[in-house]
């Protein structure tokens, strides 16, 4: 992808509509995409935290939005800890921040049941968007 947007995107900016991003379940796969990601020339580049499998510390230099989201269809359950972390250093890094869903356990850690994701956290909801952005 980073090769290929270089190379359509040497002499001109990318078109306002290309939002390119990376899933990112935990630290591990943090540390092997987003260094790639960032190479990659577009509008948005984002993260999709999702599904949110454990604590990860990120490094939003050069991303534009994060979105967070728990499992559906599992019982693996995303911990209220690391997304609200997640949430924090969004906004300590001015990086619009959107909370898709908890998936199979809400946020008290108790199962909501099939298909039941709640969408707030710390009792509101996080529907962030990026402004436009230049994307190089």
């Amino acid at each position: 992808m980073a090769d290929y947007t270089q190379r359509r995107y040497a002499n001109r900016p990318p078109p306002p509509h290309e939002w390119l991003g990376a899933s990112v379940e935990n630290q591990a796969a943090h540390d092997r995409r987003i260094p790639e990601l960032r190479k990659v020339v577009t509008a948005v580049r984002w993260i999709s935290c999702e599904p949110l499998l454990g604590a990860v510390k990120l490094d939003l230099d050069g991303i534009h939005w994060v979105v967070v989201g728990g499992e559906s269809g599992s019982d693996r359950k995303m911990e209220k800890a690391w997304a609200a972390a997640i949430r924090d250093q969004c906004q300590a890094a001015g990086v619009p921040f959107f909370f898709k869903q908890w998936g199979f356990a809400g946020e008290d850690g108790k199962p909501l049941g099939p298909k039941a994701g709640s969408e707030t956290m710390d009792g509101r909801i996080w529907h962030d968007y990026p402004a436009a952005c230049s994307g190089k």
